[in-house]
């Protein structure tokens, strides 16, 4: 709950605030001012890959309370964007919560409300860079109506290509993003523990194949690969909104073909990893792919109505 929330119901109680008063308090209005929001676009194009932004600040250099911005940047097809934030973040310190719910600077993967990649708050000396795996990026900074106000942040943003291994991986890591939202947290009005073990599951079905993403290299870039394909040989996954059970077995077969085409097994050692061994991998890929689709198509909530 926001600080100014007790000291608004500590007033009331002590008749400094009428009642009358509270029918214009509402969560929202009482913590963020839609009408300030202001919204920064930035195309990053060839020649202009970079852009910087910092969060506005008052005559005494802090920025002002009860504020919302919102930055949205967009790269052009095939490149990634970095957020480098500059060193000394100050912002107000975590709430009760210690999750950031007081002032905080929130990074999307696209646009806000998607995939979440950072969100800072407090004191910080040494940032770490955000990056992103899609061709756009949100900032989301707010400020609470709180007289508790810093000096803020500056950010860059710059626009960088990726080789095919990389954009590869993206596009599964992306279209995994994409499934979540469609299956599982696009049915909010369905929600219930049964829906959140379905999402969890999920969850822990694609963390067994995240290691590909480490172990990705362009063919000939390695010795040992986890087949003989080609690079024409990855399928990018396609989600179509329309029909949630093929764009699951869609998904596995791009996670199929980037494992054919790109996963190098130098350095691993399958003897510890035993998950990572070809033969292995590709049992576990058809296990999943039944279990996803063929088999039980509820257990993954795939079928449910929008």
């Amino acid at each position: 709950m926001k600080l100014a929330f007790p000291l608004f119901s500590a007033a009331l109680a002590l008749g400094t605030i009428s009642s009358e008063d509270t029918s214009q308090i509402t969560e929202e209005t009482r913590i963020w001012t839609p009408d300030t929001t202001a919204r920064i676009e930035f195309n990053l194009v060839e020649g202009a890959l970079t852009e910087s932004w910092s969060i506005p600040v008052d005559g005494e250099g802090n920025y002002l309370p009860n504020q919302y911005y919102r930055v949205y940047v967009t790269a052009p097809e095939g490149y990634s964007i970095r957020a480098r934030i500059a060193d000394n973040v100050d912002i107000e310190d975590a709430g009760l919560g210690g999750v950031c719910d007081q002032d905080a600077a929130i990074f999307y993967n696209g646009p806000d409300g998607n995939f979440e990649l950072a969100r800072l708050c407090g004191a910080i000396a040494n940032p770490m860079d955000v990056v992103g795996t899609r061709s756009d990026m949100t900032l989301v900074f707010k400020s609470n109506e709180n007289v508790i106000v810093k000096t803020g942040m500056s950010v860059t943003f710059t626009a960088f290509s990726e080789p095919p291994n990389n954009l590869a991986w993206n596009s599964v890591q992306n279209a995994f993003e994409d499934i979540k939202s469609l299956v599982f947290d696009g049915h909010d009005h369905k929600r219930d523990h049964i829906q959140d073990r379905k999402a969890k599951h999920f969850q822990n079905i694609f963390s067994r194949f995240t290691w590909m993403g480490e172990h990705n290299k362009m063919p000939g870039d390695c010795s040992v690969m986890a087949d003989v394909g080609e690079e024409a040989d990855f399928v990018p996954p396609v989600v179509d909104e329309n029909a949630p059970c093929d764009t699951i077995a869609n998904f596995v077969a791009a996670l199929r073909s980037f494992h054919y085409t790109y996963v190098c097994m130098d350095g691993i050692d399958t003897s510890v990893n035993k998950r990572m061994i070809p033969a292995k991998t590709k049992a576990m890929l058809k296990r999943q792919e039944d279990f996803l689709t063929n088999q039980k198509f509820h257990a993954m909530g795939c079928l449910l109505a929008p």
